[in-house]
């Protein structure tokens, strides 16, 4: 009985979310303070460390990479 007696109504919105965005020119005595804050917020998500890591990794993926190439050549050039 309580479909009956009910009232259901389905709506549906659409929201649109704008953004704006603005260029600022940064001249160099503004320039430099965002730099040392940029140095400031690094130093202190320890990206650096990451960073030398992240080329650690590329280095032996790099030389992994190298040798795994030399070993294709070489078979090649004994299917020859």
């Amino acid at each position: 009985l309580k479909f009956l007696f009910s009232n259901r109504t389905r709506t549906k919105s659409k929201t649109t979310l704008f953004v704006f965005i603005r260029a600022v020119i940064l001249r160099d005595d503004k320039f430099e303070d965002l730099k040392v804050l940029s140095g400031e917020s690094a130093g202190r998500a320890d990206l650096a460390r990451d960073l030398e890591a992240a080329h650690a990794l590329i280095a032996r993926l790099r030389a992994d990479l190298d040798e795994a190439l030399a070993a294709l050549r070489d078979e090649r050039k004994r299917h020859r």
